[in-house]
């Protein structure tokens, strides 16, 4: 278990996390630029609704919901 600690602290691990963490951010930020493209028209009093106010608001949800969370677990583990 040490070794695997230390082996965290090493700045290998620190890269690997850091590519690990822009892969993911990138295929977030595609999963809801996406989004748009593959869902049925959405209508809002009569318009449709702009492919960005979609994609944004599925960023924002994300967002919220990750810190939500993150600040759930945070109290728990206080």
């Amino acid at each position: 278990y040490n070794g695997y600690l230390s082996w965290l602290a090493s700045p290998v691990a620190g890269a690997l996390h850091a590519v690990a963490l822009a892969a993911m951010l990138y295929h977030s930020w595609s999963w809801f630029e996406i989004m748009p493209k593959t869902m049925p028209p959405l209508i809002v009093r009569g318009k449709r609704v702009a492919a960005g106010v979609i994609t944004w608001s599925g960023v924002g949800a994300a967002v919220a919901s990750t810190l939500a969370l993150f600040l759930i677990v945070w109290s728990l583990a206080s």
